[in-house]
């Protein structure tokens, strides 16, 4: 959080003239949403980027109306953290979706920070929201951003005869009346002026018929929603070779949302030079030849000196000669930097780039870098304005959540292997304890007087039968995990997979009393990917249906394992057991890490399994039986089809 920044003058950095009009500027040619509100909250004040990215009139978002274009799963944390802030008069930094004009969200970065007065009050909120979709979806360095984030002018073509009869207008935009064209003919387009300017426009318009001067001047025009629009019209004549005129040509812009800014700059020059300043962001422009000529105070405060000097040309040899005057930049990243930086500069593409930035501190932290083009109506760029946020925090923290569900699911596998050699070594024990009672018992025949020949042999036998028992054991044991490393390329055979699980899954299924039923599809086609993860899943679900069943008593603890052929070049299997059941509204729940039904367990292999299952293209979800109990079914993509297979 930033502390709230009390009224004094600031120097502004670089050779920008600090004008009305340059703040204005700057404001609207800022690549993201600034906005300021009131003490309580409500906002004051949009730019223009605002209208143009929610498609929304350019005050439906004042107030709280701006509410209505944040999806409803983020509204509430958003204005909670907002309120929040304003409650404590601290700096706000969060994150929510935003809905494009087209329908679409994307992922912005909110920040918002308060002005105080010399007694401590709040005055003013002044924020910034930032396009951060491409990070938030990647977790990596942030690709190309497909936003246009460049102020378009709407703008429309009027044609009248000679007479200064209007004959044609073009498509109007945002500004489009709500009369059809016919009305616009002729005279009649003054019948959609605001009544103020209806009768000075049109004696403005017949003086310069008159005179074949060329008018220009600003007027509100009513546009198809009732509300009314400044314009800024432009109309020329335009002449024959004798001089006479036969066309006049008309060019009408809409600058409404820029006349309100500028009427608010002349109320408060210094309140837009504090907005600029305060907004909780690097904020820089360059000149259309890439030489900084401006930065706010946040910038200056958060390297403690500026980046690079005032006028130093971006051309490649400048940069490499003055390569120590831009030491803000990490050394590893200043390569990439440059070369971003240089293509937008041959190109006019807008540039993104994440890079680590030298704080006052001495520490390099991320930032997430936007700098756009700002265009002229011929498409000249008129200079560059960057944005710059810092993302250091929430990209540590996603490294660290990578990391720990790494190790999650490496200590899972490795608990689930511990939990498969218990029951290898429970099946394995059972033969070996036979083998060693048979020959004990063999021995005491042998050393009877008579020797008991017959008897010997008998136990001799089933001693041979126990020790094939244990051998099949062990040639299961390996055939499950002498596997090679590209196994999770290998084409499985679900049902041969699942006749081991159980097979080595025996001493529990005994224990808890389970009655194994088996009804596999033998045209099944063969699936793609790891055999010892697949097992894995199949195992927790066999356990977890087991473990269901201990306290039933009143019916047969069936344990179903199926499988099936489905129409959608899908194979499923199912485990169905006739346990006590999950309710209905715990079934997304119990697939949550840590999330669990049971007396003891740390809730993750469902939600373990389920990520195994979804990372090979498939789905696991669980239904509730006609009966009691509840199936968990497994649906995976079809390999090549099973030799033989209708």
């Amino acid at each position: 959080m930033v502390a709230p920044v009390r009224t004094r003058a600031r120097a502004r950095a670089g050779s920008a003239g600090g004008t009305a009009a340059d703040l204005s500027e700057l404001v609207h040619g800022l690549p993201a949403l600034v906005w300021t509100a009131g003490s309580d909250g409500r906002v004051d004040f949009q730019n223009r980027h605002w209208a143009e990215y929610t498609g929304l009139p350019a005050d439906a978002d004042l107030g709280a109306g701006w509410e209505a274009t944040i999806h409803p799963a983020d509204r509430p944390s958003l204005l909670g953290r907002l309120n929040a802030a304003i409650e404590a008069g601290t700096a706000c930094d969060t994150q929510a979706r935003v809905r494009r004009f087209d329908g679409a969200f994307r992922w912005f970065q909110f920040r918002a920070s308060p002005r105080v007065d010399r007694s401590g009050k709040i005055v003013k909120w002044f924020g910034i929201a930032t396009d951060i979709d491409d990070i938030k979806r990647s977790g990596d360095a942030a690709a190309q951003s497909e936003q246009d984030l460049i102020d378009r002018i709407p703008a429309s073509i009027t044609i009248a005869n000679a007479n200064g009869e209007n004959i044609y207008t073009s498509s109007w935009g945002v500004t489009r009346p709500s009369a059809p064209p016919s009305v616009l003919r002729g005279l009649g387009f003054v019948s959609q002026l605001h009544s103020d300017e209806q009768d000075w426009v049109n004696a403005e318009w017949l003086r310069s018929v008159r005179t074949g001067e060329t008018m220009e001047l600003e007027h509100r025009l009513k546009r198809a929603d009732g509300t009314y629009r400044w314009l800024h019209v432009r109309v020329a004549p335009y002449r024959d070779d004798s001089g006479a005129i036969v066309r006049w040509y008309g060019l009408l812009s809409d600058v409404d949302d820029q006349r309100k800014v500028e009427e608010a700059l002349r109320r408060s020059e210094q309140g837009f030079r504090l907005l600029v300043e305060m907004i909780p962001a690097l904020v820089a422009r360059w000149t259309p030849d890439g030489q900084l000529d401006y930065v706010n105070q946040r910038l200056l405060d958060y390297v403690n000196t500026p980046p690079i000097e005032a006028g130093v040309s971006a051309s490649t040899d400048s940069f490499r000669r003055h390569r120590l005057r831009i030491a803000s930049v990490h050394p590893e990243d200043w390569d990439t930097w440059l070369r971003k930086r240089l293509r937008s500069l041959e190109t006019g593409e807008p540039l993104e780039s994440t890079h680590r930035l030298r704080r006052a501190d001495g520490t390099y932290r991320w930032i997430h870098e936007r700098v756009d083009p700002m265009r002229d109506e011929s498409g000249k760029i008129t200079g560059w304005y960057a944005v710059g946020i810092d993302i250091h925090d929430s990209r540590v923290m996603e490294d660290a959540l990578r990391a720990a569900r790494h190790r999650l699911d490496v200590a899972t596998q490795t608990a689930a292997i511990a939990e498969l050699s218990a029951s290898i070594a429970h099946e394995v024990n059972q033969p070996l304890t036979s083998v060693i009672t048979n020959a004990t018992m063999g021995l005491e025949m042998l050393d009877a007087t008579p020797p008991d020949v017959k008897g010997a042999r008998e136990t001799a036998r089933r001693t041979l039968r126990d020790g094939t028992r244990a051998a099949e054991v062990l040639l299961r044991l390996r055939a499950l995990f002498t596997k090679k490393k590209d196994s999770c390329t290998e084409l499985v055979d679900l049902n041969d997979a699942a006749r081991e699980v159980v097979a080595l899954s025996r001493g529990e299924l005994q224990r808890t009393g389970a009655i194994v039923q088996t009804l596999f599809s033998y045209d099944l086609s063969p699936v793609r990917g790891d055999r010892v993860q697949f097992q894995q899943v199949i195992l927790n679900l066999v356990r977890n249906a087991a473990q269901a069943m201990e306290g039933v008593h009143d019916r047969p603890r069936r344990l179903t394992i199926a499988t099936e052929r489905q129409d959608d070049n899908f194979v499923s299997l199912s485990v169905q057991d006739a346990g006590t059941g999950v309710a209905p509204e715990s079934f997304e729940k119990i697939f949550e890490a840590f999330y669990t039904t049971k007396n003891s367990g740390m809730g993750i292999g469902l939600s373990v399994s389920r990520s195994i299952i979804e990372k090979h293209g498939g789905r696991l979800w669980a239904e509730a039986n006609q009966g009691p109990g509840t199936t968990f079914l497994i649906a995976l993509p079809a390999g090549p089809s099973a030799p033989g297979a209708g």
